[in-house]
């Protein structure tokens, strides 16, 4: 059964969904939640068949948060001193 998503809730929606089921995967295994968040973005990625997000809508939000992330800790420690 194939899974494609046709609107940008709809990816996210599965993007979040599985890395939820990741994450609660790999506290069972007693593993590092990153690696469950790899595997889940393995998952949705184009390149496992059964489950597609569209990977132009999904690199967008990646950016963003890949940009916040970068940019949290350095403003953090900025209000620190202030």
């Amino acid at each position: 059964m194939l899974f494609v998503t046709h609107n940008f809730l709809e990816d996210m929606a599965l993007v979040m969904c599985v890395a939820a089921l990741a994450a609660v995967v790999c506290q069972l295994l007693r593993q590092p939640l990153v690696v469950g968040y790899l595997v889940a973005g393995m998952v949705v990625g184009p390149y496992v068949p059964g489950v597609y997000a569209n990977t132009e809508r999904v690199r967008l939000v990646a950016e963003l948060g890949v940009t916040l992330l970068v940019t949290h800790n350095p403003l953090i420690q900025l209000c620190d001193r202030v």
